[in-house]
């Protein structure tokens, strides 16, 4: 098993490998290796002329658009940190956070749900380290793109050498018992949880993952983009959760890879098409729970798992049908 020694090396194998194939499925397109690719170059340059450089803490704040990912691994391009934001921060907990990771420049949806950021930003208060916030523009239609102008475009940007043991991401916690850590995952540490989740799960070129489960959350971003990405397969995102178009989109992308929670599992179990929705989920996690045989066929390949934000994010897996040990 071979593990790229940093997340643009990641990336690149991975278009080497696949350039034509899909890598991005949304409301808004079909984005191929390729493409990605050609976008990030074009991102990473923009960034450039932000003074965006090795060591940077970068924040980004945004829901699950196919330009979070372009976004972060423009930001590991230039060598910077990325720092994931939580879409559901209160003033509090985004200067909490902020100002916990160095946060130097923030790139930031203007709105999300009834979430108003600019607003929460200024309820947040001064932050000490933060010299620019960089407001992107929400769509006005599923078929619009996101507009990156202000970090994009432009002549390409001189490589930023990236090592291995670079710091990568500060992802943080749920802080459902204390105040949220951030969690600090080296360039390496990241590609070979990918690598190593991939083959675990045994996502390769021909799967397609269900990518709701939000990136800010190291399971969003490590198990479902990263690994998928790492294995040649292709996401199929969903920004807000609605059984229906779940369920819509499980069957006509012909999803093969399910990461959930449990109250969405069990919502798409009761909602009333259930039953008629063609699925073709083989492999993912919660094997071991009670919804898991609704879920998947008999013969699956899914895991049970473990894991948390400081590991990232699985730290071990096992076989669905695995016998007991004593």
């Amino acid at each position: 098993m071979t593990v790229p020694a940093t997340l643009p090396d990641l990336l690149g194998s991975a278009i080497e490998r696949f350039g034509t194939c899909e890598a991005l499925i949304s409301a808004r397109g079909r984005w191929s290796y390729a493409a990605l690719g050609a976008r990030v170059d074009e991102v990473a340059a923009g960034l450039a002329r932000r003074g965006i450089a090795h060591g940077t803490h970068v924040g980004l704040l945004a829901p699950n658009w196919p330009e979070w990912l372009v976004l972060a691994f423009a930001v590991w391009r230039r060598g910077g940190v990325l720092v994931p934001l939580s879409t559901l921060f209160t003033p509090r907990e985004l200067q909490h956070a902020l100002t916990l990771a160095d946060v130097e420049v923030l790139i930031a949806a203007r709105s999300f749900l009834k979430h108003d950021y600019p607003s929460t930003l200024e309820a947040a208060g001064p932050i000490p380290t933060l010299r620019e916030v960089v407001w992107l523009a929400t769509p006005a239609s599923d078929a619009a793109p996101i507009d990156l102008a202000p970090v994009a475009g432009g002549p390409g940007a001189p490589a930023v050498p990236v090592g291995p043991d670079d710091d990568a991401t500060i992802v943080f916690t749920s802080g459902s018992t204390a105040e949220p850590k951030g969690a600090v995952h080296t360039q390496h540490a990241l590609t070979r949880a990918a690598v190593e989740d991939a083959a675990v799960l045994g996502v390769g070129p021909d799967d397609r993952t269900w990518g709701y489960m939000p990136f800010f959350f190291a399971g969003g971003l490590v198990a479902v983009a990263l690994t998928t990405l790492a294995a040649g397969g292709a996401v199929v995102l969903q920004e807000i959760f609605e059984p229906g178009e779940t369920l819509t989109l499980l069957e006509r992308e012909r999803v093969t890879v399910f990461f959930a929670w449990p109250h969405q599992a069990e919502a798409l179990i009761a909602h009333p098409r259930f039953a008629t929705t063609k699925r073709h989920l083989t492999k993912g996690v919660g094997a071991n729970t009670k919804w898991a045989a609704a879920i998947y066929p008999p013969e699956h390949h899914a895991t049970s798992s473990f894991g948390m934000t400081e590991t990232p994010p699985l730290c071990c897996a096992w076989p669905w049908d695995a016998p007991r040990q004593g």
